[in-house]
């Protein structure tokens, strides 16, 4: 508590509603969190191989469609974004897949967000290449972005291939 007993301000890096601090907003009271722990190192993006209708945003904040709309084309359940959105930690479950705008935040960040992760019991976010929700069509080929923290680049694979999972979800 600060001096007239008001709740200390939150920053990247605190524990708060499930997970992580890695964005605020400019009131400082509204942002994201990461979770604790991956959902999955070796998850597929989704095995249709159409173009999918929406899950194209790439900024902060389009993730929760985005993985709204993955899980509406996509026949499997257990997805990248299927693991996100069926995840239930720490008394929340409106996780959802981050779009690449959301990994890049995370990165941004990431000497601060991995040791508060093992502080709080979670793991590290692995030098891999890690899923975002943002759906990438390059001629016929539709593809996800991808983000890999090992090279901090922004990448893309066929959304046959696997790669890492981490969920992220808002707080207000």
């Amino acid at each position: 508590m600060t001096p007239n007993n008001e709740p200390e301000p939150l920053e990247i890096g605190d524990l708060h509603q499930g997970g992580i601090i890695f964005y605020l907003d400019a009131t400082g009271e509204q942002g994201l969190v990461v979770a604790l722990q991956d959902q999955s190192s070796s998850a597929s993006w989704c095995s249709n191989a159409e173009e999918i209708d929406g899950a194209d945003g790439e900024s902060l904040g389009d993730g929760a469609q985005n993985t709204s709309d993955i899980i509406r084309a996509c026949e499997e359940s257990n997805n990248a974004a299927a693991r996100c959105d069926n995840l239930n930690s720490n008394g929340f479950a409106d996780w959802y897949l981050p779009s690449i705008g959301e990994l890049e935040e995370i990165a941004s960040n990431i000497a601060i967000i991995n040791t508060a992760l093992e502080e709080n019991g979670g793991t590290s976010i692995a030098l891999e290449t890690y899923w975002s929700s943002s759906e990438l069509n390059v001629g016929s080929v539709s593809s996800a972005q991808t983000y890999s923290f090992e090279f901090d680049v922004v990448g893309s694979q066929t959304k046959f291939g696997t790669a890492y999972v981490r969920a992220v979800r808002a707080f207000d």
